[in-house]
């Protein structure tokens, strides 16, 4: 006559040939590892003066920051800007263009211009659109106030 245990043994065999239960394993200790990535965030959008006069320049300024921990592709960088004054006024599209990768933990200014200028007072809207290579959109908006020129 067989002993008990090897009964069991042979059951437990036959149930995990036939179901795939496995016996249980004595637990390991696994190191998890942080994958590498990139997570670009548009930080900063700066008007300078902040509140600018109808007609005269103002300074715009674009900033992106990489927080991941693995450069970034090159994107592509759209800036709009169009007055709020009237819902129907189409956004004027101020950039278009490919930008290059970022380094990790970096900011970098991806836009600079001295020559803006709005044609009446009035409040206006800037939308900064970031598209990376693999389809992740990045989007921001900024409104300011456009004053009487003297």
């Amino acid at each position: 006559m067989r002993s008990r245990a090897f009964i069991v043994t042979l059951v437990c065999m036959t149930l995990f040939s036939q179901f795939g239960c496995a016996p249980k394993k004595e637990r390991q200790d696994t190191k998890i590892t942080e994958v590498p990535q990139t997570d670009l965030l548009i930080s900063k959008i700066d008007i300078t003066p902040e509140q600018p006069r109808a007609t005269n320049r103002f300074t715009l300024n674009v900033e992106v920051t990489n927080q991941g921990n693995k450069a970034s592709e090159d994107f592509d960088l759209t800036i709009f800007f169009h007055t709020t004054a009237d819902p129907n006024t189409l956004f004027y599209c101020l950039q278009d263009v490919r930008k290059h990768g970022i380094q990790p933990n970096k900011t970098v200014t991806v836009y600079s211009s001295t020559d803006r200028t709005t044609n009446n007072p009035g409040q206006y809207e800037l939308q900064v659109l970031i598209r990376t290579l693999d389809g992740k959109k990045i989007s921001k908006s900024w409104k300011f106030n456009s004053l009487p020129s003297n």
